[in-house]
């Protein structure tokens, strides 16, 4: 029984740990997340989430293989943890995309983390004698101040990801303008599609 609990232990920590990097997999992002929120709603301080999405990861892959690709995504991984602290979570969400949850942050405090590990990423790495230069974009949301809940600050980051990537190699704050599916927008548009359907 003894070691059957122990292999049962084993199995969710693997369920729970990407398997390249070791770093926390989706799945206990969104359990942390979660937990971490209620926290800080409870004690009304702030957390910041980061989506980190490398630069040119696609022509890497395609150019010199998924070899070299995983390289870089273990490299880009280390270089995150041992940049951002012990106070930070860095956690891979698949492909080249990284979440980083830090809780308990002065909200002046929150873009000078996120261009902390913009540096870190943007000094070129070695793997298998090749020298890259990687780059990444980081797209950040804060909680309270844009959302209360994982998915909406995922959200709500990815749609400042979407920004940073536009302006290539950047860090950006979730702003309600860059903001193209508000649900205002939304219902906006559904009132103009009824009004031309109704002439």
């Amino acid at each position: 029984v003894h070691k059957s609990a122990k292999l049962a232990i084993q199995r969710e920590e693997e369920s729970l740990h990407d398997s390249l990097t070791g770093l926390p997999n989706r799945m206990l992002f969104h359990r942390t997340a979660s937990s971490m929120l209620a926290r800080a709603s409870a004690t009304g301080s702030s957390t910041a989430l980061m989506i980190v999405d490398l630069d040119h990861f696609k022509e890497i892959n395609d150019t010199l293989g998924h070899h070299i690709g995983d390289q870089v995504i273990e490299a880009a991984a280390d270089r995150l943890s041992a940049a951002l602290g012990a106070n930070a979570m860095v956690c891979r969400l698949g492909g080249d995309e990284f979440a980083v949850l830090v809780p308990d942050i002065e909200p002046t405090a929150v873009l000078i983390v996120a261009h902390i590990a913009l540096r870190t990423l943007a000094a070129p790495l070695t793997a298998d004698g090749v020298r890259i230069d990687v780059g990444a974009s980081i797209g950040v949301a804060v909680a309270p101040e844009h959302g209360i809940d994982v998915s909406t600050l995922l959200r709500r980051a990815d749609v400042a990801l979407y920004t940073a990537k536009e302006e290539r190699n950047a860090v950006r704050l979730y702003s309600l303008d860059d903001d193209r599916n508000t649900v205002e927008r939304l219902e906006l548009l559904g009132d103009l599609r009824g009004a031309i359907e109704h002439g």
